[in-house]
């Protein structure tokens, strides 16, 4: 990072920086993959630890990367038989470790470091993101819920389960009562007109899924809409699936949802990943408060596709300079806000203002 102050700037600059906030570099906490559990038979012979060690090194990187891979490409790496993750490795915990006659376990901790992990995923063409998102409120509806109630009650049963399993993408499953979802319908739903909370419409990402089910002789055809709304962009995706119909079981919904669940998350993914072209975006900042401009650099150098940034003002009251960055200016806003930062273009400038709740890199 270049600086061009005057000297008294930069006694101020250096002064708020280690007096007033405590700066503290860290990796970024998607690379830290925890309670990695390893069990496994054992005669207390030859290298029971390193075994441990090497198995978790295996288990944790195929768990990172599920987490940031698009489902295709995570299913691409699960056939690499010839992978080195310990060249991957920072560090090494154990939490927990039991070594008894017949069996050894181990919970195991590991924090894969960044810059060789990235340039992994680089080197094999896969596409991956290290954006999580902030809380996207998200609402899956059965129509005719009233007539298929064990479809229903399944259909919402594995949303609830399911989005709590993806550490990237964070929906907030919101349930509808009975009253709100029997006034639906599909214009309604898809326009957003039942939703009367100004929490939820201020939000620039929300998750929308209509599913109409119908009867074709013994089978039950499920018609799924699903709305994506990202940075207030819509992307509306239309699968139809034709599954048998067994009036005490709804078996088949947990495959369905899955199948929606990954065409969201590879959105996601492909909406936030590093874009190959770099853009300069100006950008000013004004504050009162020197330490939130330091909070908004912490933010900056934790960000892969930030690769530098460049201050060429300081005063008491403002910041201005330049954020070089792998994308456009719709990607810019998108990863900056999911930060809680937000970004506003005048001009030919950006201003950032730093959300009061912001995310801890």
């Amino acid at each position: 990072m270049n600086l061009k102050l005057t000297k008294y700037l930069v006694f101020l600059y250096i002064f708020y920086i280690f007096l007033i906030f405590n700066f503290e570099t860290q990796a970024n906490s998607l690379f830290l993959v925890e309670d990695i559990d390893i069990t496994f038979n054992t005669d207390k012979t030859g290298e029971i630890r390193n075994k441990a060690i090497s198995l978790a090194e295996s288990n944790g990187l195929s768990r990172l990367a599920k987490k940031i891979l698009t489902t295709e490409d995570f299913k691409t790496f699960q056939k690499k038989t010839e992978i080195d993750a310990n060249y991957l490795v920072e560090s090494i915990e154990f939490s927990n470790e039991i070594l008894s006659d017949n069996y050894y376990k181990a919970s195991i901790n590991i924090r894969f470091n960044p810059y060789r992990t990235r340039e992994f995923f680089r080197e094999n063409n896969f596409s991956f993101s290290e954006i999580q998102s902030n809380p996207i409120p998200f609402y899956a509806v059965l129509g005719n819920h009233e007539q298929y109630f064990i479809v229903n009650k399944e259909w919402e049963k594995r949303w609830k389960e399911l989005i709590s399993t993806n550490d990237t993408l964070n929906l907030e499953f919101i349930e509808l009562d009975r009253n709100k979802k029997n006034s639906l319908n599909l214009s309604s739903f898809l326009s957003l007109d039942f939703i009367t909370e100004d929490e939820i419409l201020d939000h620039n990402n929300i998750i929308l899924i209509w599913c109409e089910p119908r009867m074709i002789g013994s089978k039950i055809e499920l018609n799924i809409i699903t709305k994506i709304i990202i940075d207030n962009k819509a992307k509306i995706l239309n699968n139809n699936f034709l599954e048998s119909f067994y009036i005490n079981e709804a078996s088949y919904i947990s495959n369905i949802v899955n199948q929606i669940n990954n065409k969201i998350y590879d959105y996601w993914i492909n909406s936030t990943l590093q874009s190959d072209i770099l853009n300069n975006f100006k950008f000013r900042y004004s504050t009162e408060n020197f330490n939130s401009w330091v909070k908004i650099e912490n933010i900056l150098q934790t960000i892969d596709s930030i690769p530098y940034y460049e201050i060429q003002e300081l005063t008491s009251k403002d910041v201005k300079g330049v954020i070089n960055f792998y994308g456009n200016s719709e990607k810019f806003r998108l990863i900056l806000g999911e930060y809680n930062i937000i970004s506003t273009d005048i001009g030919s400038t950006q201003v950032l203002q730093l959300v009061h709740a912001e995310k801890n890199p």
